[in-house]
């Protein structure tokens, strides 16, 4: 085959996985829905389609009121959202899916980082008992601050939580057994045994 044959045959299989069975392709449209009293738009909504009028909405962005990325909400294929909150810089705050795209329902894992881009937290929730499973939490500096575990119901600490100073050295560590605080212990001091309900 020639060359402008092979680039034609390219084109059109390129133009052909872009057109839907009707003949439309599918488009993207951004819609802003809501401004600040400064005039810059505060909302946008996210609709996917081959027609504006009948498209359906697949996500929303949020704006400050300087015109910077707040948050973005968008649907992923399992039916789920992808959430993600931006800080005024640009970098990454906060990701994680959720049930709907307008009530934050989280579930599965989220991630929060520090302005400077280091992990701060991360934890899955589970949809019926909030957070499940293991919580890490991390200093600015990328050195693990503390790292537990949450069980049911309700996201209740279970098990031993350890506590980490900014050097990395362990500080505390905290025993809830399976949902009951029991003991305490801290670096450079004696054992102090507690029982208290949570």
């Amino acid at each position: 085959m020639n060359r402008k044959r092979i680039t034609t045959l390219a084109m059109l299989t390129l133009l052909v996985s872009f057109i839907s069975v009707n003949g439309y392709a599918q488009q993207i449209w951004k819609n802003p829905a809501k401004y600040h009293k400064n005039g810059k738009v505060s909302v946008v909504i996210i609709k996917e389609g081959k027609k504006q009028k009948r498209a359906i909405t697949t996500g929303y962005e949020f704006y400050y009121e300087t015109g910077e990325l707040r948050k973005e909400i968008k649907t992923q294929s399992d039916g789920l959202f992808i959430c993600k909150e931006y800080y005024k810089n640009g970098q990454l705050g906060l990701i994680g899916t959720t049930k709907s795209s307008l009530v934050v329902q989280k579930v599965g894992l989220w991630k929060a980082y520090h302005k400077n881009g280091q992990l701060k937290k991360q934890v899955s929730f589970d949809n019926l008992s909030g957070e499940d499973g293991e919580v890490k939490e991390y200093f600015d500096n990328g050195i693990l601050k503390m790292v537990g575990q949450y069980g049911p119901p309700q996201g209740k600490r279970i098990g031993v939580w350890k506590f980490y100073d900014k050097d990395g050295n362990l500080e505390k560590t905290e025993d809830y057994g399976e949902g009951r605080y029991i003991t305490v212990i801290r670096r450079g001091s004696d054992l102090e045994s507690e029982d208290f309900d949570l």
